[in-house]
């Protein structure tokens, strides 16, 4: 049996390689835009929280504010985000997710399924279910620790 200190380098060398292997460049839609993570990430906040600031959105998604600037801006190029000034105090900018953002995310979400199919099915039946277990029993694990604060 592997000891405490091997599983968590294990982990830790794992974990990174699911979070970039196994991500939105996998579906034809993210590919097409050459989208990332964390793009997408940004792009899934801006369509339950439209019309955040800047610091409001690196806050969610847990970036720096300058690094939340770079994927805005690049998420902006490609016409899937603006900028807009707040009526109220036009020195707050508000950004907002456009009809284009919501489209791609609607088709990256409807592709995802499929690129998670083939790649579960170069596992077999038994490493899927190891797979899932270990997964649901690593999110209860989490969210005790949450619950305990």
């Amino acid at each position: 049996m592997a000891s405490p200190e091997d599983v968590i380098l294990r982990l830790l060398g794992l974990l990174p390689q699911v979070l970039t292997r196994v991500g939105v460049h996998r579906t034809p839609t993210g590919a097409e835009l050459g989208l990332t993570n964390l793009q997408m990430g940004v792009l899934g906040a801006l369509l339950h929280r439209d019309g955040c600031t800047m610091s409001e959105l690196a806050e969610n998604q847990m970036v720096v504010r300058s690094g939340a600037t770079r994927i805005v801006t690049d998420l902006v190029r490609a016409g899937l985000v603006e900028r807009q000034a707040d009526a109220a105090d036009r020195r707050v900018v508000r950004l907002r997710i456009t009809p284009r953002g919501r489209e791609v995310v609607a088709t990256v979400h409807r592709e995802a399924p499929q690129v998670l199919d083939s790649i579960l099915a170069r596992m077999s039946e038994s490493d899927q279910e190891a797979l899932l277990r270990g997964l649901e029993s690593f999110v209860c694990a989490v969210q005790s620790l949450d619950e305990r604060g």
